[in-house]
């Protein structure tokens, strides 16, 4: 169970239910899942990461406070670029900063053997509204993280990926480097909503729908 939950914290939710626990320590145990069997043998990951991405609770979860999971800076930002469809304009790889300072999260830079923060982690605020809830990811997510995100976020879309001009990339070159292809026609909101959000979006679609429609060209 130990090994099941950690993982699970780190792919589908960080407050999984015993359940879910159970269901993929058993696939790990037996190498089978769904009816299906992998090796049959104990400590199959085949099974264990079958069932951890098919569970029921994955596919079709429920509403509820404790549900998923709070995603990593590093996967944020490398999750809108594949999502928008960004091109260099040269067809150079995009290299990212290092972000440590400013995300703090970057590739092999962990402070410890044990990743970027502690798998039992809750914000303060938590104790006293979801006092038997985690959230791992909030302990590298402080304001000031929060506001670097939002801004180099807003640079990139705005006028490049480059350090110099505010973004994420590692080039001081002219700002102007790359473009969003689902930033063009015949982008909808029902695409970004399922690139960028899973289908989530909802309650806020009339808004995001609005400043679509008022958004100046190009």
């Amino acid at each position: 169970p130990f090994l099941s939950y950690r993982l699970i914290q780190r792919f589908t939710s960080s407050n999984p239910t015993p359940a879910y626990v159970k269901s993929v320590a058993e696939a790990f145990t037996t190498g089978s899942y769904g009816g299906k069997t992998y090796s049959g043998t104990y400590g199959d990951l085949g099974a264990l990461a079958a069932a951890m991405l098919l569970h029921p609770e994955v596919r079709k979860p429920e509403k509820t406070e404790s549900n998923g999971a709070f995603r990593e800076p590093l996967l944020k930002i490398v999750h809108f670029m594949r999502a928008m469809e960004y091109k260099d304009s040269k067809n150079r790889e995009l290299m990212l900063n290092n972000l440590i300072g400013s995300q703090g999260q970057f590739p092999y830079s962990s402070p410890t053997v044990f990743n970027f923060y502690k798998p039992d982690y809750k914000p303060a605020r938590f104790d006293e509204e979801h006092p038997t809830l985690v959230s791992p990811e909030f302990e590298i997510f402080t304001t000031t993280e929060a506001v670097n995100f939002v801004n180099a976020m807003q640079k990139t879309i705005a006028v490049g990926s480059q350090t110099g001009c505010g973004g994420f990339g590692l080039s001081n070159n002219p700002c102007e480097q790359g473009t969003f292809a689902l930033n063009e026609p015949p982008a909808t909101i029902e695409e970004l909503d399922l690139v960028l959000t899973g289908g989530r979006l909802e309650a806020s679609r009339s808004t995001v729908q609005q400043a679509y429609d008022n958004a100046k060209e190009g």
